[in-house]
């Protein structure tokens, strides 16, 4: 009996360890770069939507997040002068216009300080995209700053990016991020920013059942070596279902 009390023991440990290293895992978490653009497990390209401004919160990555913000517009290629294009990613008062990454349309705010909020319904470990801002004041060019909210609420952490492309003509950046905490919520500021091709990679949430099975897997693990021969909770049923009466049938 002892040593099956010291077996029950060391797996209730072991499930107690794997719950803590979960726990511990918000406790420390880990904000980094990623300089590579990935692909993810989804995309948002901005192409399915019409060009002008946009009713917040805007539904993206069909549907698995939402974007909002104050003066928010998809934006189509082109160049100042155009008459055929109408609603161009400006970025600022220059004379340079976004150009996006892929598609022929993006996503941006037209105002020259703001702030918009992603919020997404599966939480996400990677987040990442293509992005501009604009010129705020003379040659002053301000950083794009993020901060990253996990589902309580708390922060994350905080990335600032400034935008320096090789060449001034449009082209947008590209600027990721992965976080060892699922990252349930983003806001982003700066100066008429715009952007493009955003990535995400999605992760489920520690499942609740996931966590009650183990639980259950330990508890019938006790309690079936606690049972007297002949007598397990496991093998009960099937014994009844080949016609031999189990200990716990007898009255």
């Amino acid at each position: 009996m002892k040593v099956r009390s010291l077996q029950c023991s060391r797996l209730i440990g072991v499930t107690f360890a794997s719950l803590l290293l979960i726990a511990s895992d918000r406790l420390y978490a880990q904000l980094s770069t990623v300089s590579t653009a990935f692909t993810g497990s989804a995309i948002e390209t901005f192409d399915e939507f019409n060009p002008g401004a946009v009713s917040v919160p805007l539904p993206i990555f069909s549907g698995l997040a939402t974007i909002s913000g104050p003066a928010d517009y998809i934006w189509v290629n082109g160049a100042i002068g155009d008459p055929n294009v109408f609603y161009l990613g400006k970025l600022g008062g220059g004379s340079v216009t976004a150009q996006s990454y892929d598609g022929n349309q993006g996503f941006g705010m037209s105002v020259g300080q703001g702030s918009n909020v992603i919020s997404f319904s599966t939480p996400v470990l990677e987040f990442g995209g293509f992005w501009a801002s604009g010129v705020s004041g003379v040659n002053s060019r301000p950083p794009i700053l993020f901060d990253f909210y996990d589902a309580f609420g708390n922060l994350i952490g905080y990335s600032d990016v400034v935008y320096s492309p090789p060449i001034q003509d449009g082209t947008l950046q590209w600027f990721g991020w992965k976080s060892s905490v699922p990252i349930s919520r983003i806001s982003y500021s700066g100066s008429f920013v715009v952007d493009d091709s955003l990535r995400i990679e999605t992760v489920p949430e520690p499942s609740s059942a996931g966590l009650v099975f183990m639980g259950l897997t330990v508890f019938l693990f006790c309690y079936a070596r606690r049972q007297p021969p002949g007598g397990s909770i496991l093998n009960a049923g099937s014994r009844r279902r080949s016609g031999v009466i189990g200990q716990s049938d007898v009255g």
